[in-house]
């Protein structure tokens, strides 16, 4: 199916076989409390949207730039089989979200949405067993200290975390920092401290205590 209209699945449930093309302009809008489970490729640069008690499963691979909306109590989308947003970085919004399985974001600058995958949460976002976060470098950028990847916002803190967060190889002297990103959805860059740095440090820490005894030892004498 190569789609680039409406198209509607009212009540009760609809299971969709074969490769999905959702183009730009395309919309497909589960309402009426229906159950859609998407069994192969989706492929979505328009807009996937869950009303009111609506829930839509993917159970094949996702990717696209197009958006996956929710509207009103009870919608949710579930990724089983995979999602990838974008057709290279790209901005993406997700509704309320299950998350079970790998989600894929792609890094080739700091440049939200243009250099890397962002997914603004405007709902809610659940991290299911299952759930799993890949990192994956472009065109051979190599990320240096102190950059920041904005890859998620959050519209409420996500409940749970990934089974597995896999992260690319960087530069000797320099390590990554996932401590926000289920705060801030924050991934940062810093560097490792060089072995002369920490002498120096434990260097300076002891001849300060030395000073401090030494002082003290006057006070008493």
């Amino acid at each position: 199916l190569n789609n680039q209209g409406p198209v509607h699945i009212g009540f009760g449930g609809a299971d969709l076989f074969g490769r999905i093309d959702n183009r730009p302009g395309g919309r497909i809008i589960a309402s009426g409390g229906n159950q859609t489970t998407f069994w192969d490729v989706l492929v979505n640069n328009g807009e996937v949207r869950a009303s009111a008690g609506s829930h839509l499963v993917y159970f094949g691979p996702v990717s696209g730039a197009g958006s996956f909306s929710t509207n009103g109590t009870g919608a949710y989308h579930r990724f089983e089989g995979g999602y990838a947003p974008g057709n290279s970085p790209a901005d993406v919004v997700l509704g309320d979200t299950e998350l079970a399985s790998l989600l894929t974001m792609e890094i080739a600058g700091t440049v939200p949405g243009q250099q890397h995958d962002r997914i603004s949460f405007t709902g809610s976002l659940r991290l299911d067993a299952g759930a799993a976060l890949q990192v994956v470098l472009l065109d051979g950028f190599g990320p240096a200290a102190g950059q920041t990847f904005d890859l998620f916002d959050y519209a409420a803190p996500p409940q749970g975390v990934f089974e597995t967060v896999s992260l690319p190889t960087l530069a000797p002297g320099l390590v990554w920092d996932a401590s926000t990103l289920y705060q801030d959805g924050d991934l940062r860059v810093a560097a490792v401290p060089e072995p002369a740095a920490w002498w120096l440090m434990g260097g300076g820490l002891a001849w300060l205590m030395a000073r401090r005894r030494s002082a003290a030892r006057l006070e008493r004498s």
